[in-house]
């Protein structure tokens, strides 16, 4: 009896002063664009914009190095690298230049910067943002590639089967 006392003395006391352990809580608020320049070079229309990536640290404790990935469809990758104080939002901005006039989507991500800290759903996630197409460019890639070529080939063959009758 007196064991058993002692074995439920030592449970409880292991489960009433157990400590509670202090982690990061790291979130993505907001991801937001803006078009800062446009010039024409060469035919095409190069953009630069401003992305804005906000960052809170909802935790008790300060975050590990995080870093922040901005990757777009060709596989260009923009990194930052920053630690978050307990209950600190920050900022981090990235200036990324296009000259595709499609619709973009850009993959955002942000996790531990030391491949030695295991990513949690306390430090670590991911999203993304599109950027617009220019006007003009919207259903651009919609329609049938070469169908315009067709029309080509068969004004050619018109053209040619003419002058042949012609010259007879």
């Amino acid at each position: 009896m007196r064991y058993k006392m002692i074995v439920l003395t030592f449970l409880a006391a292991l489960f009433l002063f157990q400590t509670a352990q202090a982690h990061e809580e790291i979130s993505l608020l907001d991801v937001s664009h803006t078009l800062t320049k446009e010039r024409q070079a060469g035919g095409w229309t190069i953009r630069t914009y401003i992305i804005n990536v906000t960052l809170t640290n909802k935790g008790d404790t300060a975050s590990v190095d995080t870093t922040v990935d901005v990757e777009d469809d060709e596989g260009f990758i923009l990194h930052k690298n920053t630690t978050l104080n307990p209950g600190e939002t920050k900022v981090l901005s990235f200036e990324w230049t296009t000259k595709n006039p499609q619709q973009q989507i850009l993959n955002i991500s942000y996790g531990p910067t030391s491949k030695n800290v295991p990513h949690t759903s306390y430090n670590s996630g991911k999203t993304t943002l599109t950027i617009e197409a220019l006007p003009g460019y919207e259903n651009n890639g919609k329609k049938t590639p070469g169908f315009e070529f067709l029309f080509l080939v068969a004004a050619l063959l018109m053209l040619v089967y003419k002058r042949k009758h012609t010259a007879l």
